[in-house]
């Protein structure tokens, strides 16, 4: 169905959950990024639900108490996971699951203190955006070039790599943490294996990007993670500060090595 300014009020919860129809979510996305006010009302609810999240941040539990909780929400979060990967991927946020048990939390335990807001790192949204399957909007790798120029700073460039087969399928304009970000698709067909690794690329100043693991390669730090059974790997580049955030299915080792082959570390001037 077409979407128009007054539909945006009424579908933008439901886009945000990832709960849209793949025909509805297109409609959708056409509109917003051609109407300047329906855009800014959907990054004004990213950062209402991003607000809300601080405030029902959880005070310091006991460490034992605490544990048992934690391990009872990430138990729930990959039953999520899985169940929504045999949907073809198709995400659904267990978000009201997750700010039910923060606010059961907050009455359990007696705080004598606030403790600090609850850190969702930059890696699970990155995931998030991976798994929801989004339309390439830019087809072609000659293509994606003048394109992230056109959006972003003239030196911000896709990541090349040598190996012939790592090819760039496309791009398309997202959003990490209310940030506009370039959403790079690549396609890896090795080892009579074929992967899928996407890429986002924006703005990383007072953005917290570490990881698990933590590599110090060619005077450059790398972070390793491992976000809903996907792989992570994030960069800043010390020149500009841009960040780059890649997920994929392969191994972690697998996705730092690709990394870590690309053209990033040398733009720094450092030899990996």
């Amino acid at each position: 169905m077409a979407i128009y300014c007054s539909d945006i009020e009424t579908l933008v919860h439901t886009y945000l959950d990832g709960e849209l129809a793949d025909h509805d979510l297109d409609e959708f996305e056409d509109h917003t990024s051609e109407c300047e006010a329906c855009h800014a009302r959907v990054e004004e609810e990213i950062e209402f639900r991003n607000d809300l999240r601080r405030r029902l941040a959880p005070p310091r539990a006991p460490g034992e108490l605490r544990g048992r909780l934690m391990a009872a929400l990430d138990k729930e979060d990959a039953q999520a996971a899985r169940a929504e990967r045999s949907r073809r991927f198709s995400w659904v946020l267990p978000g009201a699951a997750t700010l039910a048990a923060a606010a059961a939390l907050l009455l359990f335990v007696q705080a004598q203190t606030q403790s600090p807001a609850a850190h969702v790192p930059v890696t699970y949204d990155a995931v998030k955006s991976h798994l929801h399957q989004q339309p390439i909007e830019v087809q072609g790798a000659s293509a994606v070039s003048p394109w992230i120029k056109q959006h972003f700073e003239p030196t911000v460039a896709p990541p090349r790599f040598s190996s012939s087969d790592i090819s760039l399928r496309g791009a398309r304009l997202s959003h990490l943490r209310g940030r506009d970000a370039a959403q790079l698709f690549y396609e890896i067909d090795r080892n009579h294996r074929r992967n899928a690794m996407q890429v986002h690329i924006l703005d990383g100043a007072n953005l917290d990007l570490g990881g698990a693991v933590k590599r110090h390669i060619g005077g450059r730090d790398l972070w390793l993670d491992k976000e809903l059974g996907y792989s992570v790997v994030t960069y800043k580049d010390p020149s500009d500060g841009m960040a780059y955030v890649f997920t994929s299915d392969m191994s972690g080792k697998e996705l730092l090595d690709l990394v870590v082959g690309s053209d990033l570390l040398l733009r720094a001037g450092e030899q990996p």
